[in-house]
């Protein structure tokens, strides 16, 4: 990427793999914020809950040293489908939550649909449950 910068700074808040119980409004800046990230053609490589802030009613996803910028579906995919299995290991109502990251997430990328979509693939190739 030409004329690209990375610029960081400190940010106080609670992981969101910390929060049980996280209301909807964060899972909607969440899939508006993954969407954008995707949008941009960004992969993160380790999308936990984790890697994810929350500080002042914000998010910040952190540490993208796993990602690359791709802008291929299937490494979208895997960002989505770990997410998916640390939003269910986390948190109480993990399908309630992600079912309302990915909603947002539709609203956000255009080609979210072909990601989920591939997600189920990549489910779907899954050996053993």
């Amino acid at each position: 990427v030409e004329n690209a910068s990375f610029s960081m700074e400190r940010i106080e808040g609670v992981q969101l793999s910390m929060m049980k119980e996280p209301d909807m409004g964060i899972g909607e800046k969440l899939g508006k914020a993954v969407g954008k990230m995707h949008s941009h053609s960004l992969c993160h490589g380790d999308l936990t809950m984790n890697n994810i802030l929350v500080a002042d009613n914000e998010i910040f996803i952190i540490d993208p040293s796993m990602g690359n910028p791709s802008g291929n579906i299937q490494d979208f995919a895997y960002d989505m489908r770990l997410l998916r299995e640390s939003v269910a290991a986390t948190i109480h109502d993990g399908n309630r939550f992600m079912n309302y990251v990915e909603k947002w997430y539709r609203e956000t990328f255009q080609d979210a649909n072909r990601v989920l979509e591939e997600v189920k693939n990549i489910e779907g190739r899954r050996r053993y449950v």
